[in-house]
């Protein structure tokens, strides 16, 4: 089977999405012919290469809306023997369906990100949300199949968008827990511990990327407000082009550089709690590997969240500050509910989407 993918990012670009589509790809380069047309966001990094047995082709671009135009009349020469086309959204699902519909292939469209009613929730950002419910509304309605990360997702496409059911597949993002726990090292846990907690402070920790569905201006508010003592509010953070900081906020919030995704698991061990604020996921990688370690989580309660965690939690309406705040103290004082472990692993994942790829 040949199969071709279009990622807006790829290896070496680490960010949780990258992460499972690597492992994808190179689970069915295996055995199969799979090519990757992707962004060349890094002027150092060569146009075409080999990872595992794919070959990845990168396209220069001014940005990723140049990038989408560019791959297009680049791609068309895959097309002619290619069996699958597997895209995600938004905008190259777009472009990608038109090259499909002429070609005659069939295209499977991943469905990462949907903000629905968001709109409703935060007026503010009226032009954004409806730009990308308009995206949704033109992407539902499309000949392809779909696959959804979580069952929020696929209860969207069913029930709001009206797409059949055969054309939606549940797949959810799972990831190779056996690896990721095989980074914690209890020597560098105890260093970043004495580093960050030196006088033995209760540490809440923010890990992911600053933009505005990670509500992070809202935890460091909630956070000032709530008047915790003896703690710090931790942010390990990079902005979309991973521009590393430090900054201290103020004496008990600190922003810290962002690391390699293998690092991650010793600093989470080190902290005392992790916090997620997002006010919109369709899935949600940080909160599967937080609840992995077993280390307790604050997380809204809403979207896919509820669906993806478990360990010990403190859910809070992320759109209401004192629930948030009062999650934030109820952590301080160790009161959590408990929910059983859940499995999520990358092999049933690529189990699914083998048979996805093989119906017919």
């Amino acid at each position: 089977m040949k199969i071709l993918y279009l990622v807006d990012f790829f290896y070496p670009n680490k960010w949780w999405i990258e992460v499972l589509l690597s492992q994808i790809i190179g689970y069915f380069s295996e055995k199969n012919d799979v090519f990757v047309v992707t962004r060349r966001y890094d002027k150092t990094l060569p146009k075409q290469e080999k990872f595992w047995n794919a070959i990845i082709y990168r396209v220069d671009a001014k940005n990723i809306y140049d990038f989408y135009f560019k791959w297009y009349n680049f791609a068309k020469k895959f097309f002619k023997d290619v069996d699958l086309i597997h895209s995600n959204t938004f905008f190259s699902a777009l472009i990608w369906n038109k090259l499909a519909r002429k070609y005659n292939k069939r295209h499977i469209i991943h469905i990462h990100w949907f903000f629905w009613n968001l709109r409703n929730k935060i007026i503010k950002w009226n032009f954004r949300i409806f730009k990308f419910k308009f995206l949704e509304k033109i992407i539902s309605n499309m000949d392809a199949e779909f696959i959804c990360v979580s069952k929020y997702v696929y209860d969207i496409m069913k029930f709001v968008y009206w797409v059949n059911d055969k054309k939606l597949h549940l797949i959810y993002n799972w990831i190779d827990s056996k690896k990721w726990l095989s980074y914690v090292e209890d020597e560098k846990i105890k260093e970043i511990r004495n580093n960050i907690a030196f006088k033995n402070e209760f540490i809440y920790l923010f890990y992911w990327r600053n933009e505005k569905v990670k509500n992070v201006d809202m935890l460091i508010e909630a956070f000032k407000n709530a008047k915790i003592d003896n703690s710090k509010l931790i942010l390990l953070m990079t902005d979309f082009w991973k521009n590393n900081y430090f900054k201290q906020i103020s004496n008990n919030i600190f922003i810290y550089p962002w690391i390699e995704h293998y690092e991650l698991p010793n600093r989470i061990l080190a902290s005392d709690v992790v916090v997620f604020p997002s006010i919109t996921e369709s899935f949600g990688y940080v909160w599967l590997e937080t609840s992995l370690l077993e280390v307790p989580l604050i997380a809204s309660d809403m979207w896919a969240i509820p669906e993806v965690v478990f360990w010990k939690l403190s859910f809070f309406n992320p759109f209401d500050m004192q629930d948030f705040i009062h999650a934030l103290k109820d952590a301080k004082n160790w009161k959590f509910e408990y929910i059983n472990k859940k499995t999520f692993e990358i092999k049933d994942t690529c189990e699914k989407l083998n048979n996805l790829y093989l119906k017919k």
